[in-house]
């Protein structure tokens, strides 16, 4: 998130290397849990299949549920909130940036059944509850070469906020095409503020599965 502190500290300050490259790769499925006041996943345990297995056939608060696969998985960069820029509104018609704004992460479902669909489209209202702007789920990503995406918070591994996790009807064009269903859920700016990327050794991603 883009800070306004004041006052300003003394110096600069120092802005190091980046030695290995940062990138998600392809996110092919996502972990959805309520938020936690303590995370349920450390940055150790949440490396361990059996770490999840209990959340994932939890029947309290804590439960995770794990997505189908999300063709076409894409979470754009954040643009900037300002206001005026090049009139009168602002000194020497400088804008005046305030913040980041949210996005909308987008991808596709293919070819599930309604219990599914119904399954995914009961996580909305937990997602904008109690009003709009507002939420009680967080998510991890997983993605197809075995990494995990999370927050850090101390040793903690937390889930990103997320809202208005919705499922569209399927959309079909026919002969020898897949039916189609729009995923869509928003994030906060500032939303990779403490993002982590962890390699799996004991989960394999495109097995890893609910409980039936």
């Amino acid at each position: 998130m883009l800070s306004s502190e004041c006052p300003l500290p003394s110096a600069l300050v120092s802005v190091p290397e980046t030695s290995c490259p940062v990138s998600f790769g392809q996110i092919s499925k996502v972990i959805l849990q309520q938020i936690q006041d303590t995370a349920s996943v450390t940055a150790t345990t949440a490396l361990l299949k059996a770490t999840w297995t209990p959340f994932l056939a939890a029947t309290d608060s804590t439960k995770c549920v794990l997505s189908p696969l999300i063709n076409s998985f894409v979470i754009p960069a954040s643009e900037l909130i300002s206001e005026g820029g090049n009139d009168n509104t602002t000194i020497n018609g400088i804008r005046n940036v305030k913040t980041l704004g949210s996005v909308t992460i987008t991808g596709q479902i293919l070819n599930i059944t309604s219990a599914t669909k119904k399954a995914m489209q009961s996580l909305f209202p937990f997602s904008k509850s109690p009003c709009p702007g507002s939420t009680l789920l967080w998510a991890y990503f997983l993605t197809s070469d075995n990494k995990l995406i999370g927050k850090l918070n101390g040793t903690n591994l937390e889930g990103f906020p997320v809202y208005n996790v919705a499922l569209s009807d399927p959309g079909s064009e026919g002969f020898g095409k897949d039916n189609i269903h729009n995923f869509s859920m928003d994030m906060e700016g500032g939303w990779s503020d403490g993002m982590t990327i962890l390699e799996l050794t004991d989960i394999k991603t495109l097995t890893f599965k609910n409980p039936s």
